[in-house]
């Protein structure tokens, strides 16, 4: 966390003070000097251009930090309404209070909500995302994604994507509370405590998704489908595995859950597309 120590970012009075101002680092260098001058106020709606090599800070005071340049940007909010935003580069970016959206871009981003009903989108790149607050919508993008809605009983919305990569394998950790998560081709998911729903869009030649969690009575397996006439859904029970359940719908494995004993077809619904797509779009 070499930044923040030379940075020294720290809130004064309800404002935001870098040292220098708007900091800009050279992106041909391995490691940035930054001159420590006199404080200066970083106004609401400022941003902070920061060249490639720097990684990390914690913490600094401002309604909005937007950046617009490449990168590794090291970004946090306050305890305002936050819009923080990544580029190119593999960003750092807390939230910390309120309920902000955060936006990674491009790169391998780890991204924190922070207290607050949080929307937060890893964009390209493996990112880890964390909701962390109150009720947050997380949305991995492309890439293998870890997605984690953690305290609380918070109600989450989590969704892997699939993304241009087919082999892409993201983690949806819903945590406490009812969760919503959508899955795709080969994600693994734990909901965590509270009733979740999880999500499920099959196309042929997917890899079964995995629920490491599930409980039959409380969660639900929701199964999008727009053919003409509704499949044929079978429990089966693992041929190796006694801990292990297979859902096959017209004889493909969709899902493989862990420890849900007792499973039976009213823990499965059908949906139709448009369910689906209405989940979809709040991430």
């Amino acid at each position: 966390m070499f930044l923040f120590g030379l940075l020294g970012l720290a809130a004064m009075g309800g404002a935001a003070y870098a040292m220098g101002g708007i900091i800009e680092a050279d992106d041909d260098t391995e490691e940035d000097e930054i001159i420590e001058d006199e404080p200066q106020e970083v106004s609401y709606g400022s941003y902070l251009e920061i060249g490639e090599n720097i990684d990390e800070v914690e913490e600094a005071s401002t309604g909005t930090i937007v950046s617009e340049f490449e990168g590794d940007l090291v970004v946090a909010g306050d305890d305002n309404t936050n819009i923080l935003t990544g580029q190119d580069g593999d960003d750092q970016i807390n939230g910390y209070g309120d309920d902000d959206t955060v936006l990674g871009g491009m790169g391998d981003d780890t991204l924190h909500g922070g207290d607050g009903g949080d929307t937060i989108q890893g964009g390209e790149g493996d990112d880890v995302l964390h909701g962390e607050g109150e009720d947050d919508v997380l949305s991995g993008d492309d890439g293998d994604d870890k997605l984690f809605g953690h305290f609380g009983d918070d109600d989450d919305v989590l969704t892997g994507e699939d993304g241009e990569n087919e082999d892409s394998v993201d983690f949806l950790n819903g945590g406490a509370g009812d969760d919503a998560i959508v899955a795709h081709s080969g994600d693994i998911v734990t909901g965590g405590e509270g009733a979740d729903s999880i999500h499920l869009n099959p196309e042929d030649d997917d890899d079964a998704v995995k629920v490491m969690d599930f409980e039959p009575g409380q969660d639900k397996l929701l199964i999008s489908w727009e053919g003409e006439e509704d499949p044929e859904i079978n429990i089966e029970p693992d041929a190796e595995n006694e801990n292990l359940t297979r859902i096959m719908v017209d004889g493909q494995d969709v899902a493989q859950l862990l420890g849900a004993k007792g499973l039976t077809l009213d823990d499965i619904q059908l949906i139709n597309g448009q369910e689906l797509s209405q989940l979809n779009a709040l991430s």
